[in-house]
């Protein structure tokens, strides 16, 4: 039972490599024409199974019953996907998207590889300077503003006498040191915020505060507390640690960096009465004791109000409100300043300058993007139809609890607690999930044309056998002793 759960829902996620289009050379099975399994994903599967590692007989026939097993599950759900229409169902095609704008902005994906840092790489200079700042730990205190403008007035304060913690219990954006004054709970390691955060902390004097330093976090302020020597590891020995954390910091604010240009790409532009309206959400909560924001303050109207403009679109207020509550920092963070809602709608807005930046650019149209998003397609109809012809089938009554507990007295002793109930359900759902699994797998292969490449898998078995045996008979050559 476990391992045909395994089976369906474990394994098409980790093996989601199936082609559309009709039959393929390389392809060792396809289903009604629209979808197939490759030869390379069969190959990286199934050359590991026991038939070949034991040297069994590789026929066609123990292949494809391999397949059956381990693949043709996933292929026959896609197939029934596309044959219902889901891959036309508009919610469908909302969800796709999503995953098209992820993989789009990834670290590892286009936008970021081909566009934001090509060739990117950290040199050994680059890399030796970053150790070297490993070798003091910090104590350190911060203030966080999410506007350059705020920044700054909060370090002209500063300079002109006002209390540090007190600044940063008003004013900073982190909610992990704020109620600290700004304290960082533990020691500060250079290489987790960005290289340009490091150096300005390496440059400061016990007590000194540094002038404002903008990471992709915002832009800080910071104090430094306490320095404390401290041995890294090894250049030698973590050299390829070492250029991979620098790469992360330099990657992130080379996209925080090309962010800012889109702004302008884009001719981007703030209405700040909408900026003003977004503050008026606040209201304070007497039983809470702070500050919460209600959405139902502000008026259909003013919800309605542009708040950004953008070249080929905009945004209305309603949208930055929504979002605003949806992330849920709205009793946590309270923004007090016109210019901290026009940074808000600045970072809420950037996602969507940079995919449309990337379809601009075709990033979208490339083959290798579009097989990836293919893939996705596929996993989302497939867990679709798992849902709609298995998964919203299986139900266990209150009723169906019963019978089994009656009929299994014995097994349970009268315990009749709500674990024992709820074991029960566990059990009796697994089994009807397998019947109906078992059952549903029947009519989609009823329903639906299964078509082998027999060629292909006779040459596949071959070669199989053939690389097996040499490997056995280099393992069985007893080996020479020295003595």
């Amino acid at each position: 039972m476990k391992r045909l759960f395994l089976i369906l829902f474990i394994l098409p996620i980790l093996f989601i490599l199936f082609q559309c289009g009709r039959q393929r050379n390389d392809s060792v099975v396809t289903v009604d024409g629209l979808v197939s399994l490759n030869k390379t994903a069969f190959l990286n599967q199934f050359s590991r199974s026991k038939p070949v590692r034991e040297g069994t007989d590789l026929t066609n026939q123990l292949m494809q019953s391999y397949i059956e097993e381990n693949f043709l599950p996933q292929l026959l759900f896609v197939a029934e996907g596309y044959t219902q229409g889901f891959d036309q169902d508009s919610s469908v095609a909302v969800q796709l998207e999503v995953l098209e704008r992820q993989q789009l902005m990834r670290y590892d994906g286009p936008l970021v590889k081909d566009v934001i840092c090509v060739g990117q790489r950290p040199d050994s200079a680059a890399v030796i300077a970053f150790h070297q700042r490993q070798s003091f730990s910090y104590e350190i205190s911060h203030i966080l503003a999410k506007s350059r403008s705020l920044a700054d007035s909060l370090y002209d304060a500063l300079q002109s006498g006002a209390d540090f913690a007190v600044l940063a219990q008003t004013f900073s954006a982190d909610l992990s040191t704020r109620n600290q004054g700004g304290q960082f709970g533990q020691r500060y390691m250079p290489g987790k915020l960005s290289p340009k955060f490091d150096a300005m902390l390496g440059s400061l004097k016990t007590d000194e505060i540094s002038i404002p330093v903008e990471t992709t976090m915002g832009v800080h302020i910071i104090r430094l507390d306490k320095s404390t020597p401290y041995a890294p590891m090894p250049l030698e020995e973590g050299f390829g640690r070492f250029r991979y954390s620098l790469q992360q910091q330099e990657t992130a604010m080379a996209v925080h960096e090309y962010e800012k240009t889109l702004f302008e790409k884009y001719a981007f532009s703030i209405n700040p009465e909408a900026a003003r309206l977004f503050l008026k959400g606040y209201h304070y909560n007497a039983a809470a004791g702070r500050s919460e924001y209600d959405p139902m303050v502000l008026t259909l109207e003013q919800m309605q109000k542009t708040a950004v403009t953008y070249e080929g679109g905009q945004a209305r207020l309603g949208d930055f409100v929504a979002e605003y509550v949806r992330v849920g920092v709205t009793n946590d963070v309270r923004l007090k300043r016109v210019d901290e809602a026009e940074s808000y709608f600045r970072e809420t807005i950037a996602e969507e300058l940079k995919y449309r930046d990337a379809k601009q650019r075709k990033l979208d149209q490339q083959p290798e993007f579009q097989e990836n998003l293919k893939k996705a397609e596929y996993r989302l109809l497939g867990n679709l139809v798992r849902n709609e012809i298995i998964n919203a089938k299986v139900t266990v009554s209150d009723a169906d609890v019963k019978v089994y507990y009656d009929a299994h007295d014995d097994e349970y002793q009268a315990d009749n607690s709500e674990r024992a109930r709820r074991r029960i359900r566990n059990q009796l759902r697994a089994q009807k999930y397998q019947d109906q699994v078992k059952k549903s797998l029947a009519e989609l292969k009823e329903n639906h044309k299964i078509r082998y490449n027999e060629k292909l898998l006779t040459e596949l078995g071959r070669r199989l056998s053939e690389h097996g045996a040499r490997h056995r008979k280099v393992k069985s050559v007893p080996r020479s002793n020295s003595n």
